[in-house]
């Protein structure tokens, strides 16, 4: 199937009556897409042969994100003290993902850490289907396409760790589509973009991609682009409202402090690999 025809027949699918909803599921079973095929694949491919599952519990943070959970979910509340910590217990200490570690901790206990590596796999899987059909979307050749999301995905296979930042990746990923979407053609759909920049860690990647997105807006204005005036203010407050999102935390506004000192660390810069 060509891209241009799996095009047309996901936008017949997006104006088909309610009442051809049940019709349509067993379509989509019976007639699996390309992303459906891929994202099948990249489970088989990554995963379900090898060690791949195993890897994904190649890092020790899995089981502190998990415990995490557990305090949260035991107590209604999320730490605002260093709760593993020997010399330092008790002080100040903040779980940046405290939403991704209750649904850790919550799949940990009711399927083991089965549930949290298959949680994991899903998730990288759905992000090789995203990367993929968003190219497709494009207008990229299908090969080419093809050819590329496998190329990222095992560039990006030394982040495959059932961790919090899988959601980053799927995300971001996510949210740049939606944002090129909005480009293309304005509707309210975009402002979906500020809870989700709320749901993971890496939140600056998409204000930074807004403001990318405003910037140039703000170029062909001052150039004498008249039209993209209204674009730049739109994507101006797009930006507001996604920055203003991120507040809305059980940290308030001492999160963005405490990350802003953290990222500012020499201790960290000398010490974790992933910052130098």
């Amino acid at each position: 199937m060509s891209p241009s025809v799996e095009g047309n027949m996901n936008a017949v699918a997006a104006h088909a009556p309610i009442g051809s909803g049940v019709r349509g599921i067993w379509s989509r079973l019976l007639f699996p897409s390309l992303s459906d095929f891929l994202f099948s694949a990249f489970l088989v491919w990554m995963f379900a042969t090898g060690a791949g599952w195993k890897a994904l519990l190649g890092d020790g943070d899995t089981g502190w994100h998990i415990r995490t959970g557990e305090y949260i979910l035991d107590r209604g509340q999320v730490p605002h003290g260093d709760i593993f910590s020997f010399t330092k217990f008790g002080e100040p200490w903040f779980a940046w993902e405290w939403l991704s570690d209750v649904a850790l901790a919550g799949l940990h206990r009711s399927w083991g850490l089965k549930g949290v590596v298959l949680l994991a796999g899903v998730v990288l899987a759905t992000l090789a289907a995203i990367l993929f059909q968003h190219m497709l979307w494009r207008g990229a050749n299908l090969f080419i396409s093809l050819l590329l999301t496998l190329l990222a995905m095992g560039a990006a296979s030394v982040h495959y760790l059932a961790r919090p930042h899988i959601f980053t990746l799927l995300l971001v990923a996510a949210s740049l589509w939606v944002l090129e979407r909005d480009r293309r053609r304005p509707d309210g759909w975009v402002w979906a973009l500020a809870p989700l920049a709320n749901l993971h860690g890496g939140f600056l990647a998409i204000l930074a991609s807004i403001g990318m997105v405003g910037g140039g807006y703000a170029l062909k204005w001052l150039t004498g682009e008249a039209e993209a005036k209204s674009r730049f203010l739109r994507y101006l407050g797009l930006g507001a409202v996604c920055a203003a999102g991120t507040l809305v935390n059980p940290y308030g506004y001492q999160l963005h402090v405490h990350i802003a000192q953290y990222l500012r660390s020499s201790w960290i810069l000398e010490a974790v690999e992933e910052f130098q």
